[in-house]
């Protein structure tokens, strides 16, 4: 086994990530295409070397290391060209809870234009429900943190977030992503 094989596996993924991918490779991957296809096929391939190569030098027996490879290459191109990055983002901002309250101008207007307890009033095109709590009238607030997929769909947070953050928090996503599948891989090959 190498030495701090756990380091050498990062460095491997940012040497197949960034180091062997080009343009071409990153902006046509994710496409619905057959160039699509092929260039997530190539950057998976390129992607899938380093860690080879460790493997060999760890002593990793040559199936178990080729296997590893392989199930690394192929979650790989599974990942980038389906673009689940996007998708877990998306997903995780169902984990926020539901606003309980309104804010205090929606409860003074709610009181001040005498709304009754299960009314329907829409607020900013979004139609939401008026409760009583404690002989005070108050609006359940919308699930302000739940967004549909088609305000979401470029990098799985909302549009009108800042795209340095959005674009970022996406590729740690794509990362961790790997890191993980990558880990899997090893441990699954080197067990058997």
């Amino acid at each position: 086994m190498v030495e701090g094989f756990w380091y050498w596996m990062i460095v491997c993924h940012l040497i197949g990530d960034y180091v062997l991918q080009s343009d071409w490779m990153a902006l046509k991957k994710t496409e619905r295409s057959f160039e699509g296809a092929v260039a997530a096929a190539v950057h998976s391939f390129l992607y899938a070397l380093p860690f080879w190569g460790l493997f060999c030098l760890s002593g990793m027996d040559f199936w178990s290391s080729w296997q590893a490879t392989v199930l690394i290459a192929g979650t790989h191109a599974f990942i980038d060209h389906i673009r689940i990055a996007r998708l877990v983002c998306w997903l995780k901002n169902f984990l926020s809870p539901r606003d309980r309250y309104g804010s205090p101008t929606q409860i003074t207007m709610a009181n001040s234009f005498g709304f009754s307890e299960g009314d329907l009033v829409d607020i900013g095109g979004e139609k939401v429900r008026v409760t009583k709590v404690e002989n005070t009238t108050m609006w359940a607030a919308p699930r302000r943190w739940w967004h549909s997929w088609e305000s979401c769909s470029l990098t799985g947070y909302q549009n009108n977030k800042p795209a340095w953050m959005s674009v970022w928090l996406m590729i740690i996503t794509d990362n961790t992503l790997h890191l993980i599948c990558n880990g899997l891989a090893v441990l699954i090959w080197r067990t058997t």
